[in-house]
């Protein structure tokens, strides 16, 4: 009994044995029949490529077969984890400040794996936002605050917005400067400097802004500035009162003396 159980055990092993010689090759050569440049999985079940029939550890790129490791220019390998039918760039071979490409280091930013962007490239999804390979040569850099990033719009800590950025500080379109109402944030004209409204422009409860972009109480009236109070040249009845009109004049209180025993009567200098 126990020499036909030894007979069996043998048996059976002879058939198994060459059962499983076959099905590794198949699966593991898995180049019969095929191309070079083929993708395959090697003994190891790692990728790789079909070369003369093996299936080798390598990658196939531009028609030809390298072994994996095989370094192209300065820092390009065939590198068969990451790819078998394209160069795998490492930036780690590089200087500060440039990363690989195509197979040389240049200065530049590698963002999103294997993109490449020069120095100062803008990100195509965030104007404010570019290579600055200083900072980093792996993630997008705020560009500085107030940079233009296209129109009436400026950058502003890594945003777009429409104002302007002036000695360091940032306004909104319209915002008045610190000296009044007379100098506004006005970026159609700069984005960079006070836009000084035009002499003449109200600026509060009797009050105009005059020539130098101040806001003064006064008026404007034919192109001229006058100060409150001021009486019209040659016609003693009619004065600048802001609180009335900033542009134009007005009359004095009926009966106010005009000179030469005169008085106003509705801004006219006449007798009594």
């Amino acid at each position: 009994m126990k020499n036909q159980l030894r007979v069996k055990f043998c048996f059976a092993s002879l058939i198994i044995f060459p059962l499983v010689l076959v099905l590794s090759s198949n699966v593991f050569a898995g180049c019969s029949g095929q191309k070079d440049g083929a993708n395959c999985l090697t003994a190891a079940s790692q990728a790789g490529v079909c070369s003369g029939g093996n299936c080798i550890n390598g990658c196939y790129i531009g028609g030809k077969i390298y072994q994996s490791g095989y370094k192209n220019g300065v820092c390009q390998f065939c590198q068969t984890p990451v790819s078998t039918t394209s160069w795998t760039n490492f930036d780690s071979y590089c200087p500060s400040g440039q990363v690989c490409y195509p197979s040389s280091c240049a200065p530049g930013c590698n963002i999103n794996g294997n993109k490449y962007y020069a120095s100062g490239a803008v990100n195509p999804n965030a104007p404010c936002q570019i290579c600055q390979p200083s900072t980093s040569i792996s993630v997008w850099t705020n560009n500085k605050n107030g940079a233009s990033c296209g129109g009436n719009f400026t950058c502003n800590n890594g945003q777009c917005q429409e104002g302007c950025y002036i000695n360091g500080t940032y306004y909104q379109i319209g915002a008045p400067g610190p000296n009044g109402a007379c100098q506004v944030c006005w970026p159609v004209n700069s984005k960079s400097a006070w836009t000084i409204l035009p002499a003449g422009n109200s600026c509060g409860s009797g009050q105009i802004c005059n020539a130098n972009g101040s806001c003064v109480s006064g008026c404007l009236i034919g192109g001229q500035n006058y100060k409150s109070g001021a009486t019209k040249p040659n016609a003693p009845c009619q004065v600048c009162q802001p609180s009335s009109s900033s542009l134009a004049w007005s009359n004095v209180n009926n009966g106010t003396s005009c000179g030469s025993g005169n008085v106003c009567i509705n801004g006219v200098c006449g007798k009594k």
